[in-house]
């Protein structure tokens, strides 16, 4: 049982990282990656002087911003994705201590302590995506055509530039412990009637990382909060019985509301 329970505990921990960092590289627009890798082959070739067969470069470039503007509108396409993890505690007491200590700290007037306990108050996913608005991409483009039939390379560099500058790197955060718990759940469905004393050592391990989640305040809602404890108990209730996978799938659904990127406010 505890080799069975260990190997299910290592793969959900790991998965918060995994799962997303192949998530987010699905969202990535390759044909945007590829307008923003040209661009700045564009920007060298001028400052070098090579300007053979630019302007049917800049026309390429402008036609297929057009079709992406067709398809996705006004909005910022992610060009770039890093995805890591950030963990300052992984347990519930710790989590407490620290929070303690960081209150008392503060209190004492010792900011700087309390500023590095708070910081190790974190255990998260975040990622960082660079986005290439298209509406600037768009217009850069036209008025970096119209400066080359000009001949004015100066601006043209400088339109260029600017289509560059105006990437953005966008910051997501996701609670990790509650990434981790939902991933735990998906591991209960696929648990057999017989693995019943497995399942239940999972669950605990799910009370934990909803706990840890409390505690760093990545879950405050108290409904949501009883909720889970609601679907917690039914699946509990249920294991090693047929309706068990059931009560796994709505306990992960659950858990699906609570894993989203962190608010503010």
């Amino acid at each position: 049982m505890l080799g069975k329970t260990k190997e299910i505990l290592t793969r959900a921990k790991a998965k918060p990282e995994t799962e997303t960092r192949e998530t987010e590289e699905r969202r990535i627009v390759q044909e945007a990656v590829y307008i923003t890798r040209k661009i700045g082959e564009v920007i060298s070739r001028l400052r070098s002087g090579d300007i053979s067969g630019l302007e049917e470069t800049l026309k390429d470039l402008r036609e297929r911003v057009e079709e992406l503007h067709q398809k996705y509108g006004d909005t910022a396409l992610p060009i770039k994705s890093v995805v890591y993890t950030v963990i300052g505690v992984d347990d519930p007491e710790t989590a407490r201590k620290v929070y303690e200590d960081a209150k008392t700290a503060l209190n004492e007037g010792k900011v700087p302590r309390a500023r590095t306990l708070v910081n190790l108050l974190r255990n998260e996913v975040v990622i960082e995506t660079d986005v290439l608005p298209l509406e600037v991409l768009k217009d850069s483009l036209n008025l970096a055509l119209a400066f080359f039939r000009r001949n004015n390379l100066n601006r043209l560099i400088d339109t260029l530039n600017l289509i560059l500058s105006a990437i953005e790197t966008v910051q997501t955060i996701l609670p990790r412990p509650l990434l981790e718990a939902y991933y735990l759940a998906d591991e209960l469905e696929k648990l057999k009637e017989e693995e019943k004393e497995v399942a239940l050592e999972v669950v605990k391990y799910i009370r934990e990382r909803i706990d840890l989640a409390k505690v760093l305040g990545y879950i405050t809602d108290e409904k949501q909060i009883a909720d889970l404890e609601e679907k917690i108990r039914a699946y509990e209730e249920t294991a090693g019985k047929p309706e068990g996978r059931e009560k796994a799938t709505a306990l992960k659904e659950e858990l699906a509301k609570t894993k989203g990127e962190v608010k503010e406010g």
